[in-house]
């Protein structure tokens, strides 16, 4: 993307090609992104130590918001050192050429990592039911003498390995799918929403440096809130996601009309983003996302985790999160405090399904597939016993 020709140094054909092809990159971007991010989400999910299982999957989100952050430093460092003039001129592909070196990294680590033992134990599974499969299709097979015999012979035939991988996850899990992207509209509205509300504090006065400080403090406490949530959920909470979704999204429905008619109230004033962008919106935004990634692959096995990941957060992301800066912008033509009433909207709808989606799986209706956390009493009994 970096190397792309423009219309200042190539003419204009030769622009509007750079620009198409920026575009396109773009997005296979995103799809490898957003196909990898699942797989990471999962893998951390399956290899975190027992009692770490919050601080595993929120280890993800946090690494995503601390790179947000570094790249907007970049940007800034790149734009001061250069200077407007020639950061429109070629100075914008040097952001892209410095990713180059931490992504050949990323994928050299990506392409050794083990796999994890419960993905190793579901391959060997699904490998005996195949052998199964083709032994009870062979001619030569051994005629069962009973029914109970039959049965047996049968025993694993019959499994979703012989069905397409969205058709069984459909089926046997459309109430996982409909929670997990019914409790994952808040935090994915928040992310994005917020990332326009800072840059919309340029339009009340805002100087550009102090648009780029409220964004990156924003982001900082947004993480800081991740882990500090992860952390109090493995210690006291056993890894419940639920609760912690349902709180994120009732703070988002209490503060998000306050923090939009302060912003409104007061526009340009830097003490007032700080507060409520920095502060009240970066904590909100951080309980309704710290749970999502346990959350996702906890509803579902680990054959369809992955997938059930992508119906999930992955479209909630795409879905709600990619229009929320469409819908805010738009809302905000209507009334100043509009987009606020949104994101509050959306918060409480999530913090609703969150509950009742605790409330069903104590009643086990839905089961969980990950492995919960040590609780503090366990781990007590655990350590008295030693």
């Amino acid at each position: 993307q970096g190397c792309l020709p423009t219309r200042a140094c190539c003419g204009e054909g030769a622009g509007h090609f750079g620009a198409a092809m920026l575009f396109l990159l773009r997005a296979l971007q995103g799809l490898s992104a957003g196909g990898e991010v699942g797989s990471i989400a999962t893998y951390f999910a399956e290899t975190a130590p027992r009692g770490m299982l919050a601080r595993g999957t929120a280890t993800v989100m946090i690494c995503a918001i601390l790179a947000f952050l570094l790249a907007s430093g970049v940007v800034e460092l790149v734009l001061l050192a250069l200077g407007p003039d020639r950061m429109m001129l070629w100075g914008w592909r040097l952001p892209f050429l410095l990713a180059l070196p931490p992504g050949l990294v990323s994928f050299w680590g990506r392409s050794r990592l083990a796999e994890s033992a419960e993905f190793l134990a579901v391959a060997e599974q699904q490998a005996q039911r195949e052998s199964r499969s083709e032994h009870a299709q062979c001619p030569t097979r051994t005629v069962p003498t009973s029914s109970a015999d039959a049965a047996a012979d049968n025993s694993g035939t019959q499994d979703h390995s012989k069905r397409p991988r969205p058709h069984a996850l459909l089926r046997d899990h459309a109430l996982s799918v409909a929670v997990g992207f019914g409790c994952s509209l808040a935090g994915t509205c928040a992310f994005y929403l917020g990332i326009w509300a800072v840059h919309h504090t340029m339009q009340g006065g805002l100087a550009e440096s102090q648009v780029l400080l409220v964004a990156m403090l924003t982001m900082a406490t947004t993480a800081s809130t991740i882990a500090c949530w992860s952390y109090a959920c493995d210690k006291h909470g056993g890894s419940d996601p639920f609760l912690g979704a349902g709180l994120g999204g009732a703070c988002l429905a209490v503060a998000g009309v306050p923090i939009f008619w302060a912003l409104a109230s007061w526009p340009g004033h830097l003490g007032v983003a700080v507060v409520c962008l920095c502060g009240c919106y970066g904590i909100a935004s951080g309980l309704a996302l710290g749970p999502l990634f346990v959350l996702a692959v906890d509803l579902f096995p680990a054959e369809l985790r992955v997938l059930g990941y992508g119906l999930t957060l992955n479209l909630a992301m795409s879905y709600v999160g990619g229009t929320a800066s469409v819908v805010a912008q738009a809302l905000d033509g209507l009334h100043p405090v509009a987009p606020g009433v949104y994101v509050a909207s959306v918060g409480g709808l999530s913090a609703a399904r969150a509950m009742v989606a605790r409330c069903w799986r104590a009643r086990g209706l839905l089961p969980s597939y990950v492995v919960p956390a040590k609780g503090p009493i366990e781990a007590r009994h655990e350590a008295a016993s030693v």
